[in-house]
């Protein structure tokens, strides 16, 4: 019974995420012919969407080395922070941000910082800016819900983000770490591991600047797209934003592919037609991978700036 249910464990997700691909390339397919009346080129309006979703990744780097300084009371680098966060975020296509997380470790212990503390740094980074996307992103479900109709099931992973809150108070948040902890015997986590409540709400207010310039940046790639309303500004930066964090949440698929664009088409589809909904999310995608490769360039030039100063 357990090894069934183990095996289950493993293929329930990667069932999920068929599923949603299997129906995001049939509606693809469906609608070829309104796609290819499409007219794509690339202007000053997607290379400025591209842009702003690279400089959010810039941004997110500085507030995790805002954390880990203050978790380890010592003055982290803007350099360092931006380039290990960087390299960290080209690693979020290995499934469960695995590479992401062992690269902050790798780098923690060459900087003789505390594995746990940065650890617990990784922690905070993710939950922050899931709250901060659903901050920004909630009031938009109220607007489309009805339009939603089935696909609601798609804005479920959000419930994950209810029990996060538990980071906004250090007894509950080291009591629960511990208690795992004690599990698998290994040594409790020590007081100063964790970060005051004060100190986590005025970043909070800062991961909302990264988010806020991933959803201009996706407005500006639908203008550049379809032409949108100005009054559409907000509801599509919104469903980009929520899009991408249910993604985030899907942590068993390499960069929430697939997942972020069947979300967002879904959201979409209240404002403009089914196949423009599509084409821009796939426009945005491609946006998103030259905005990675951008980011892996940060990464390089920094990394090779660190070795000079050697």
């Amino acid at each position: 019974m357990k090894r069934t249910l183990k095996v289950a464990a493993k293929v329930l997700p990667w069932a999920i995420v068929a599923a949603v691909a299997i129906f995001f390339w049939r509606a693809i397919a469906a609608n070829l012919d309104s796609l290819r009346d499409v007219r794509l080129s690339v202007d000053a309006w997607i290379i400025g969407g591209t842009v702003l979703l690279s400089l959010a990744v810039i941004a997110s780097g500085l507030l995790w080395g805002r954390i880990v300084s203050i978790l380890t009371a010592t003055s982290v680098p803007a350099r360092d922070a931006v380039r290990i966060h960087c390299a960290s975020w080209v690693l979020k296509y290995i499934p469960g941000q695995v590479g992401a997380y062992l690269n902050k470790i790798a780098w923690a212990q060459r900087a003789g910082l505390s594995k746990r503390t940065v650890s617990n740094s990784f922690i905070y980074d993710n939950v922050l800016m899931v709250i901060a996307s659903v901050l920004l992103s909630v009031p938009l479900v109220f607007v489309v819900g009805d339009a939603l109709g089935s696909n609601l099931g798609l804005l479920v992973p959000l419930l994950v983000a209810v029990p996060m809150l538990i980071v906004f108070s250090n007894k509950l948040f080291a009591w629960l770490l511990n208690a795992l902890l004690k599990i698998v015997k290994k040594p409790p986590f020590a007081p100063s591991d964790f970060m005051p409540g004060t100190k986590l709400a005025s970043l909070q207010l800062g991961y909302l600047l990264p988010r806020l310039l991933n959803g201009v940046g996706f407005a500006m790639i639908a203008h550049s797209v379809i032409g949108i309303q100005v009054s559409w500004i907000i509801p599509f930066g919104s469903a980009y934003i929520l899009a991408s964090v249910i993604g985030m949440l899907a942590v068993f698929v390499p960069g929430g592919l697939g997942v972020r664009e069947a979300v967002a088409v879904a959201l979409l589809t209240p404002f403009v037609p089914v196949a423009q909904a599509i084409v821009v999310t796939l426009v945005a995608r491609l946006c998103a991978t030259v905005s990675d490769l951008i980011v892996a360039l940060v990464y390089v030039t920094l990394n090779k700036w660190r070795i000079r100063q050697l």
